[in-house]
């Protein structure tokens, strides 16, 4: 059986530690962790769970570090995580009596991101380094209860040439 590509293990090593993610005294929430080509409403709407990780496959793209090895390919790849809450309750009105306020479950969900993918930046072993980068929160617009934040993880790694 062949093995698989450095960019689907580098995939697969997110996903398992986002599940790892669960509330107590480090992480806010438990979220339900999905991977999908693309973001859609449907991905949402298609689970039960109130709090829902959805980890975007994207392109690699080469690179030419300085620390670069003889015989190696060099590559970025950014990971999208889009960090979705649901609750009826959540209002834009930080004076408001409900709670929470939506800016309060999106610093929450990002920081839980944050914490968990800086544990191990080598991404089990596959990469060298792994540095979160830009946050997204413009995402209200038509996504009715949901607050929905994004979160970029940039991800160099090497492989030999040979061997993707």
């Amino acid at each position: 059986m062949p093995s698989e590509s450095t960019e689907e293990l580098i995939f697969q090593n997110i996903e398992s530690e986002l599940k790892e993610i669960t509330a107590g005294t480090t992480y806010w929430y438990t979220p339900k962790v999905v991977r999908a080509d693309q973001f859609s409403r449907e991905v949402l709407e298609g689970h039960s769970s109130k709090v829902i990780y959805v980890i975007r496959d994207t392109s690699e793209s080469a690179i030419v570090p300085p620390e670069r090895s003889f015989g190696k390919n060099a590559k970025l790849l950014t990971a999208f995580v889009l960090l979705a809450f649901k609750d009826e309750r959540a209002s834009d009105d930080p004076y408001s009596m409900k709670a929470p306020v939506k800016g309060t479950i999106r610093h929450r969900m990002i920081r839980d991101v944050e914490i968990k993918l800086n544990e191990d930046g080598t991404r089990g072993g596959n990469a060298e380094w792994t540095l979160m980068d830009t946050i997204t929160k413009d995402f209200d617009e038509g996504v009715g209860p949901w607050v929905i934040a994004e979160v970029a993880a940039n991800v160099q790694y090497q492989h030999s040439y040979d061997a993707p």
